[in-house]
């Protein structure tokens, strides 16, 4: 409930992105920017001719505060990851 996560790893607290004014949750862009890199270096290695389209999903439960949704997907954005899917949970 307190974290921001990306394939499984904690990247960031959102206590700590919420006490913050900056929209850029460093951590995570960090690690966004890591793995643009590789998609790219990948896409040129198979010899994809379209440029690396940067795609990410964000998924949360119903109760994300706006705030923090409105962060991460600010540092996607800024990341690379421009064409943003958020899937939302229900809690039954």
């Amino acid at each position: 409930d307190d974290v921001v996560m990306m394939d499984g790893e904690v990247i960031a607290s959102v206590s700590k992105a919420k006490k913050s004014d900056a929209l850029l949750i460093v951590p995570l862009a960090h690690r966004l920017e890591n793995a643009y890199d590789k998609s790219v270096e990948i896409a040129k290695l198979r010899g994809e001719e379209e440029d690396f389209r940067g795609k990410i999903a964000i998924q949360g439960d119903k109760d994300i505060d706006f705030a923090i949704l409105q962060r991460v997907m600010y540092t996607c954005s800024h990341s690379g990851f421009e064409e943003i899917s958020l899937a939302v949970l229900e809690k039954s």
